[in-house]
């Protein structure tokens, strides 16, 4: 994977999170750039724990919000 800050990412998880639950935030579309259009992405990540709150909730951990322009 070609991914700048790949290993900052990974140092909170401990590896290359799934993204499949993911909340998308924001999304934004440039399309005037003279090296063509980017989209930048940013999603809040997280990993479910099998810990339950007090009020019935999965206890989520690793809360953090992610950015990628492609």
């Amino acid at each position: 994977m070609n991914c700048e800050h790949a290993s900052n990412l990974e140092s909170v998880f401990g590896r290359w999170p799934p993204f499949h639950d993911a909340e998308v935030p924001r999304l934004s579309l440039d399309r005037s750039g003279d090296e063509g259009p980017t989209l930048d992405v940013v999603v809040h990540a997280s990993e479910m724990t099998t810990a339950i709150d007090a009020k019935g909730y999965y206890v989520l951990k690793s809360n953090t919000e992610v950015s990628f322009r492609l």
